[in-house]
């Protein structure tokens, strides 16, 4: 009786345990899942704001572009990965069809906004401690796309995983001011990558 509860108890464990290992792809599917609170959206205005956290396994699976990931590759670019920072993508993009955000980004006065006033209205909040924007690189529609979309990065002294908020104040575009939190337990969460 008691070796078939242990057996019982040690399948248990082996199967939770590795249900929490995804593979790359389905790694990124679960960050991207707005339900598993890494992503938000928010409407204001005339303005749709897509907020993603991007997890350092997230951006290694995207360098790496593959299906498998094997313990050297993954520590070959983990060593490369700037350490400290925490980024995220931010799209932007109109609810009127008429004014999407590419085409305001054609204006080169628009451009200028939102590469340096719009940085300097970010700010990233971590346990009462604000950080300033410190990579900003926006990709605009070009006319193509209905959206730009903004890396932004923050260089951190962060050593646990604590509840993270992003604040956008209010500037030219944003009417009022916007705040995203990424909760620590959504953090904690995260599931491991599935390495070979």
């Amino acid at each position: 009786m008691f070796k078939t509860s242990l057996y019982i108890l040690l399948t248990i464990t082996v199967f939770s345990s590795c249900a929490r290992e995804l593979s790359p792809l389905a790694y990124v599917q679960y960050v991207e899942q707005i339900g598993n609170g890494l992503k938000h959206e928010i409407v204001t205005g005339n303005l749709k704001l897509t907020l993603q956290y991007k997890p350092s396994d997230y951006i290694l699976i995207q360098e790496l572009k593959q299906e498998k990931i094997t313990q050297k590759e993954y520590q070959t670019a983990l060593d490369n990965q700037g350490k400290g920072f925490i980024y995220f993508n931010l799209k932007m993009s109109s609810i009127n069809l008429k004014n999407q955000i590419s085409d305001l980004s054609n204006n080169e006065e628009t451009k200028l906004f939102l590469t340096n006033e719009f940085r300097e209205s970010i700010k990233l909040t971590i346990n009462k401690i604000e950080y300033p924007c410190s990579i900003y690189y926006l990709e605009t529609g070009m006319g193509v796309f209905p959206h730009s979309t903004a890396l932004i990065g923050f260089e951190v002294d962060r050593k646990n995983k604590e509840n993270i908020s992003l604040n956008l104040f209010q500037n030219q575009i944003l009417n009022q001011p916007i705040t995203f939190s990424i909760q620590e337990e959504s953090i904690n969460n995260i599931p491991a990558l599935k390495l070979l």
